[in-house]
């Protein structure tokens, strides 16, 4: 039987050998204000990479490129960027969609990097949280608020 467990969503910076289309970089809109101050996320694409402008420059204008984990610390577990790979967008969709940029950019801006993933009830029990893992892809979904009402 299928669970939902609250994760956290972080995004860590690695160094890569070269800089490709469709990597991860780091955006922040509205910087020292904290009223307003945003990050998103961003990927690189064929338009950016010009053979005149070289990977050093790219980093030292947008940072080193990002990744995202999941990470649930009270079970330690953590999956990494190739496990992360389908989201559950409730009603909107028939079906299961691809986890991308702008479900990311909306859980860090609305959720503070909270979101849910299903995970097999079965393994609570053997104090192992094992996801349900789909296509070898873990399944997410934006966090649910489950206070109740007084």
């Amino acid at each position: 039987m299928t669970t939902w467990i609250e994760i956290k969503l972080v995004l860590r910076h690695y160094v890569p050998e070269k800089i490709e289309p469709g990597m991860l970089f780091l955006n922040t809109l509205y910087p020292n204000n904290d009223e307003k101050e945003l990050t998103e996320v961003w990927a690189i694409t064929e338009d950016h990479l010009d053979e005149h402008i070289d990977d050093e420059f790219i980093i030292y204008e947008n940072g080193y490129p990002v990744e995202p984990y999941l990470i649930q610390e009270e079970c330690n577990l953590i999956v990494t960027p190739d496990e992360i790979g389908w989201f559950d967008a409730g009603e909107k969709a028939d079906s299961l969609i691809e986890f991308s940029i702008p479900e990311i950019n909306f859980i860090l801006r609305e959720f503070d990097g909270w979101l849910e993933i299903a995970i097999d009830e079965d393994s609570l029990e053997d104090d192992v949280i094992q996801p349900v893992m789909d296509e070898d892809w873990v399944v997410l979904k934006f966090l649910e608020d489950t206070e109740e009402d007084e």
